[in-house]
């Protein structure tokens, strides 16, 4: 009995991992906003609160700056949406099209200060050194090669 080599396994998790989420897209929309239907109560509460501490470090570091941000597997866009409230210019990059999509909607009362970017958190298509702060909610438990995808954040801040 042969195994799969590593590398297609992580592949095939990629792909599933792409997949539920560009599924559950406008799920994900609804958890993070107050404002719209109805969402497991136990889930919105604990996104919620992951969104509100990211944000208050971030409020701490910025100190009235305004700062280049990276959201990786910004997923519907809630915590972008907060970060350019906050008047940062930020980008925002999932493996999912759907998601992408919803964030765009999710920001686009916010123009001009927002890029959007289907891309790979082990692979991050940008260039080192481009970010002040790197943020990244609810992605690394998804990945099979987390090591991987820290090294890539660091390498972009």
């Amino acid at each position: 009995m042969s195994e799969k080599p590593f590398k297609q396994i992580e592949q095939e998790h990629k792909k599933a991992v792409t997949e539920h989420f560009s599924k559950q897209a406008k799920y994900w929309r609804v958890v993070y906003h107050h404002d719209q239907g109805k969402a497991d109560n136990f889930i919105k509460k604990h996104m919620m609160n992951r969104r509100t501490t990211v944000l208050h470090f971030l409020d701490k570091f910025a100190q009235n700056r305004s700062l280049r941000i990276l959201d990786i597997g910004c997923g519907s866009g809630g915590v972008m949406q907060e970060v350019l409230k906050r008047g940062h210019n930020v980008v925002g990059v999932d493996i999912s099209g759907e998601m992408l999509k919803e964030a765009r909607e999710t920001t686009k009362i916010y123009p001009g200060n927002a890029t959007y970017i289907l891309g790979d958190i082990e692979r991050i298509p940008l260039p080192g050194n481009s970010f002040d702060v790197v943020i990244c909610v609810g992605v690394l438990q998804f990945l099979q090669n987390d090591k991987k995808a820290v090294a890539e954040m660091r390498r972009v801040l």
